[in-house]
């Protein structure tokens, strides 16, 4: 199982540094992969299986897949490439205090708003 999942990381690693340079090649600006909320590919394909339909909550009701991804992004924060968190506290809850300690705090990192000035 896991050599199959490993062989399958690497190739879509592979197929997916393809498409960059393609992209490179034909213009994009490589920069522009650096900019916040670029997609990037994670270091490791996330294989979720998606719960059964007989599956339930407390309530007996069946489990929707929006909640199943709901769950999802609870339990593995670091997975998802996407923010839900409403505070400080809860984004970065799942990280160790040293990489919290390199973190700006809010006052911080008001000093380097993203601008729209040069499209």
């Amino acid at each position: 199982l896991h050599r199959d999942r490993k062989r399958d990381c690497d190739y879509a690693k592979k197929h997916y540094k393809r498409l960059i340079d393609e992209l490179v090649r034909d213009g994009f600006l490589e920069s522009l992969l650096e900019e916040p909320g670029v997609w990037t590919y994670p270091s490791k394909v996330c294989f979720w299986v998606i719960m059964d339909p007989s599956h339930a909550d407390d309530l007996g009701n069946r489990i929707t897949l929006q909640s199943q991804l709901e769950l999802v992004d609870r339990a593995e924060p670091a997975r998802t490439q996407w923010n839900y968190c409403d505070s400080d506290e809860a984004r970065t809850q799942h990280l160790s205090q040293a990489l919290k300690d390199w973190l700006l705090d809010e006052t911080e990192r008001g000093q380097y708003n993203v601008s729209d000035d040069f499209p």
